[in-house]
């Protein structure tokens, strides 16, 4: 509808001499309400008003999401460590309108789950969806948690969905405590007797029992204290029933830890129970390690009457075992069942045990049951002989067809030996005892044949065997000589003194009637260890790994080679080729000697020091010798002069060569007096020259023979003391060594104060 005009504005066009209203119009529509688009026109007053408008409309209010719930209702009632179950729950109902999502149910607290079973599905929060935006009657249910403790619970659930107002939910419950009772010790009875009561330690609470045997003459359920009751056994023996007692609170109903207890009731007084006197038959004969075997063991018969329980049977000394079998089970101690309070007729078994030692041996079985007397089983008695012994040093032989063998003779020690053979294609039978004689060794094939042959020793009064004794007999098949050799080998490098590393090449023979020859070239060296090498090796008919290597005296050289012969009688020789090696020349350093001379004196002999010689070598074994020469002569001034070397020259060393100094020094002038007075001139005995030979000797003597002074060098010349103290004025003699191969120098000295 048009509910009015907000707005009028006029405008004069003069042109036309119209007068133009101008109105802006509000049309209204209702809520939910579509206009269509239409004109508007009003002709009254003389005027002309029109106005066109288009559809609109209003739209209504979007609606708001609510969720609602009904009061809680029903207990949560639970035992502690166990969670509240149907119908100790509460519930209530959720049901939502105009909703945008699902309602989100969650548990505040954690004393309290909710699901939306029942039975099942318990969680701290949970999803309810919503159908076209509502939610009908959901029930959600709610429950006290398995680990809640003891108490009175309080508690809700918070119910949230998007745009809605949260909705709590209230919750209550009350979880108990568990029960408990004291424990119970065993009860005896006897079958006809009147039972007194059984009266259980409950703290206040009810209590369940089951029993396990209602023969007793007790009921299989009941609760609360079990009164006396008739106990009943018709048998003879005793029955026995477990009583399992649960609490139970009087107010929740919860069931605490069950405890359990036994009921025994032996059978009514009658006659004693009785084991009859048991004497053991037959002979225990062992061999050391070995248990006793039927028939060589014992055995006795049980029989008892009016029992009450079984016979244990008990072996009362160490080593020996029982059994009711007579082949196995054996044990220090069984139990005989018995039926009926009877015993009829069992055997029982003793053997030796596997564990006992060599010797003679009496023991006994110890017969027990409930009541009765225990019997003491006699004639117990055994011996365990010592196995014999034979000398496991047994060869194993290897022949050729057509080959007489060796007889083979066992060290058994006075005992019988048998011995087996698993080939007696090789002309040995497959069994035999005592010493295995010579036989023609067979085997018609192409490879070799092994037997292996096991000789067992035999006591022949005991018939205890020993430890047997394994060995072969291997049988080569006829083949020509021949020597095979293996390689190849490398080329191999060393320093003139010493041996190279070696190289290996394996030798295999066949048919051979004695040994190979090794024979290296010239300069090699060979071994059948890598330890000892020689100029040749004999090695076995067999054959087995040869290492070759180029000596230590092999002079120096780079063409070493040449084939390594191998040879054994009746068969071809037999060679590998040993590829070109090389000996380099060893260092060798030639060292002229440093040499003195006195000014105008001759030149001394010029020697040399030779370091690196191997060996054994010495200058005689140069091609050409050492010269040592020197520019200086018997009237060179003093000073120093080179010694040089020359024309010296070896295949087997490489020399470097060292030049030496010859010094010559002024003539030593010995004073024959000095005045060690003080007065600072002549005050010591000055020797010119001399403090240029470091390793001169210098000796003073008094007149009676008596060494006063003596040095190694002459450094500090003598001041006339003798430790310390200064010598009277008179005359002494000196000995004065150069150490350069030239005579004495010798006198007297006057000590003038």
């Amino acid at each position: 509808m048009i509910d009015e005009v907000s707005k009028r504005m006029k405008k004069l066009l003069p042109a036309l001499n119209i007068l133009i209203f101008l109105f802006n119009i509000t049309v209204q529509a209702q809520t939910g309400e579509t206009i269509p688009s239409g004109t508007f026109a009003n002709f009254s007053g003389g005027g002309a008003l029109s106005s066109q408008y288009s559809t609109f409309s209003n739209p209504a209010p979007a609606a708001i999401p609510t969720i609602a719930r009904l009061i809680t209702t029903g207990n949560v009632v639970a035992c502690l460590g166990v969670a509240s179950v149907s119908p100790y729950i509460q519930q209530f109902t959720v049901n939502g309108t105009n909703l945008t999502g699902d309602i989100t149910a969650t548990v505040v607290g954690a004393q309290f789950e909710i699901s939306l079973n029942p039975n099942s599905g318990y969680s701290a929060s949970l999803t309810i969806p919503q159908t076209g935006g509502a939610v009908n009657g959901v029930v959600v249910y709610a429950r006290a948690a398995a680990t809640t403790s003891a108490g009175n619970l309080t508690g809700g659930v918070s119910l949230t969905s998007p745009g809605a107002l949260t909705v709590n939910a209230g919750l209550s419950g009350i979880v108990n405590g568990l029960p408990t009772m004291g424990g119970m010790s065993p009860k005896v009875f006897t079958g006809g007797q009147l039972t007194s009561a059984i009266n259980f330690i409950a703290n206040g609470n009810n209590v369940s029992w089951t029993n396990s045997n209602p023969a007793i003459g007790l009921p299989a359920t009941g609760t609360g204290n079990i009164l006396p009751f008739m106990a009943a056994n018709a048998g003879n023996t005793p029955i026995t029933a477990t009583i399992i007692a649960t609490p139970v609170s009087v107010a929740g109903g919860c069931t605490g830890t069950p405890i359990s207890f036994v009921i025994t009731v032996n059978p009514a007084a009658g006659a004693s129970p009785s084991i009859a006197q048991a004497t053991a038959t037959g002979n225990n004969i062992a061999c050391l390690g070995a248990a006793s075997v039927s028939p060589n063991i014992q055995q006795f018969t049980v029989n008892a009457t009016n029992l009450t329980g079984g016979i244990t049977a008990a072996v009362s000394s160490a080593g020996f075992e029982i059994s009711l079998n007579a082949s196995s089970g054996y044990t220090n101690s069984l139990t005989i069942p018995q039926t009926g309070g009877t015993v009829n007729s069992v055997i029982v078994y003793i053997r030796l045990a596997v564990t006992t030692t060599a010797g003679n041996f009496t023991g006994g079985v110890m017969l027990t049951s409930p009541g009765a007397a225990p019997v003491n089983v006699g004639s117990i008695s055994g011996v365990v002989n010592v196995p014999p012994v034979m000398d496991g040093n047994v060869p194993s032989p290897t022949y050729i067809n057509g080959q007489q063998t060796a007889a083979i003779n066992f060290s058994a020690n006075g005992n019988t030996v048998n011995w087996i053979n698993d080939t007696p294609g090789i002309g040995l039978p497959a069994s035999g005892t005592g010493d295995i004689p010579s036989f023609t060794a067979v085997n018609n094939g192409t490879t070799a044949v092994i037997a292996h042959i096991i000789a067992t020793p035999t006591n022949p009064i005991t018939g205890c065997t020993g430890t047997p004794v394994p060995f072969t007999i291997t049988v080569n098949p006829t083949v020509p000589p021949n020597i095979v050799v293996i390689g190849p080998l490398s080329p191999l490098n060393t320093i003139y003194g010493t041996a190279s590393t070696s190289a290996v090449f394996n030798v295999l023979g066949s048919g051979l009637s004695s040994g190979i020859l090794v024979i290296p070239p010239p300069g090699f060296e060979v071994s059948t260890n890598d330890v000892t090498f020689a100029g040749s090796a004999i090695i076995s008919s067999a054959g087995t790994q040869v290492y070759i290597r180029l000596a230590a005296t092999t002079h120096a050289g780079n063409n070493y080679a040449g084939p390594i012969v191998l040879k054994s009688p009746g068969a071809s020789d037999a060679s590998i080729d040993m590829p070109a090696s090389s000996v380099t020349p060893a260092p060798l350093t030639i060292t002229a000697d440093n040499k003195r001379k006195t000014f105008g004196t001759a030149n001394p002999v010029l020697t040399a020091t030779y370091t690196g010689f191997v060996n054994g070598d010495t200058p005689a074994d140069f091609t050409s010798p050492l010269v040592l020469s020197t520019i200086a002569d018997i009237s060179s001034p003093i000073g120093q002069y080179p010694i040089t070397l020359s024309g010296y020259a070896s295949n087997d060393y490489s020399i470097t060569p060292v030049q030496g100094v010859l010094t010559v020094i002024g003539a030593i002038v010995i004073p024959n007096t000095f005045t060690p007075n003080g007065d600072g001139i002549n005050d010591t005995w000055n020797i010119k020259y001399l403090d240029t030979y470091s390793t001169c000797t210098v000796q003073i003597f008094n007149r009676y023979g008596e060494s006063v002074y003596s040095s190694i060098g002459y450094g500090t010349p003598w001041d006339g003391t003798f430790k310390g103290a200064k010598l009277p004025t008179g005359t002494y003699y000196y000995v004065i060594n150069l150490k350069n191969d030239t005579k004495l120098l010798s006198g007297f000295i006057a000590l003038i104060k």
